[in-house]
């Protein structure tokens, strides 16, 4: 890549996953000066290095970005690796300038130019969008007292099977990984998965494919009633099943349990008062924000820790923000949705004439 030796571009974009690769298309499109900083080895190693079984639950018609929709029989479903594949594709199509292996730790404002700190280098810029995970793992702070004989990973760490001793699983979480994962490991483990699903798209309207799609991507928005109500509940317990239904984890032989919500005797407490001893335990409990790298005093934040930025554009003049949960609708951190989001939060920068 050339233009490693420069220091201020007039466009910054922190993340090179779908997200960012989306605003780099539409920036590009526009003839803007800009650079990708992403702090990853290669394009789509976070894919990489999800579980070995994955595959995104939504069909390959809806999974592309934009300008480039994703190879293969449109039906089908993608796995992790060719997710990987077609945005080291998407970055070479489109000759985005990607800049791996940079990390950003800190931002901040001097002026009206952001200052961006990776390492021992500094990157300037006049606007900055985020388009990076920008989240860690939630996991509860009682799992700290729970036996340290009992193996406990996150849903992020998971691989395999070959991750988990033998003896019997706990999955805490009952989301999309939680699910997905619930069917994996029971085939090989006794699993007993605890919460609540958190509902689920109706099948009909995933048969319906187009018409799903249409359903998720301009009915479940801010912009309406249920929308806003679909928001509350996935900001906190996650989003609904779409590919996966209740009733397949309830064949797959995984043991239903209420909410995990404390510790007794090293063991995990159940809501009931029931305590449950397992070999392992792993936790699809999701993840929280975590911005405090953007070191800026007057940024707003929610109450869960998300910026408040409407249509991605923050109370920072020049900050903008793409692939947040929910940050327009649904499929806002979905592969197929970002590139809406990417969209608008361009077209502000090129009205505000950069």
């Amino acid at each position: 890549m050339q233009d490693h030796i420069k220091e201020h571009w007039d466009v910054i974009v922190i993340g090179g996953g779908q997200a960012g690769l989306s605003a780099g298309h539409y920036l590009r499109s526009k003839g803007v000066d800009f650079l990708i900083l992403d702090a990853s080895k290669e394009i789509g190693e976070v894919w990489e290095k999800r579980w070995d079984s994955l595959v995104l639950f939504t069909p390959r018609q809806f999974d592309g970005l934009p300008g480039y929709p994703f190879p293969g029989e449109p039906s089908t479903f993608p796995n992790k690796n060719e997710m990987a594949a077609y945005l080291k594709d998407y970055a070479r199509k489109f000759s985005l300038p990607v800049l791996s292996n940079t990390d950003v730790e800190r931002i901040t404002k001097i002026s009206k130019r952001f200052v961006l700190d990776a390492g021992t280098r500094k990157f300037y810029c006049s606007k900055v969008i985020v388009a990076a995970g920008n989240s860690l793992p939630r996991i509860p702070s009682f799992s700290s007292y729970i036996n340290f004989d009992i193996k406990q990973i996150h849903s992020s760490q998971y691989k395999n099977i070959a991750d988990l001793p033998e003896g019997d699983v706990l999955i805490v979480g009952a989301a999309t990984s939680g699910v997905q994962l619930a069917l994996e490991i029971s085939r090989s483990h006794r699993t007993f998965i605890a919460g609540k699903v958190s509902g689920k798209i109706p099948d009909l309207l995933f048969k319906l494919s187009r018409f799903y799609w249409w359903f998720i991507h301009n009915v479940l928005t801010i912009q309406t009633p249920m929308g806003r109500k679909i928001r509350k509940k996935v900001l906190t317990s996650g989003a609904p099943l779409i590919k996966e239904s209740e009733k397949d984890l309830n064949a797959s032989g995984a043991i239903r349990l209420p909410r995990i919500e404390g510790v007794k005797d090293g063991l995990p407490l159940l809501q009931d008062g029931r305590t449950i001893e397992v070999a392992s335990i792993v936790w699809c409990t999701g993840f929280k924000p975590d911005f405090s790298w953007i070191q800026i005093p007057d940024l707003r934040l929610d109450e869960i820790g998300w910026p408040i930025a409407p249509r991605g554009i923050s109370n920072i003049n020049g900050l903008y923000f793409i692939g947040n949960h929910f940050q327009f609708g649904l499929t806002s951190s979905l592969v197929g949705g970002v590139g809406r989001d990417a969209k608008f939060v361009v077209d502000t920068l090129y009205e505000s004439k950069i």
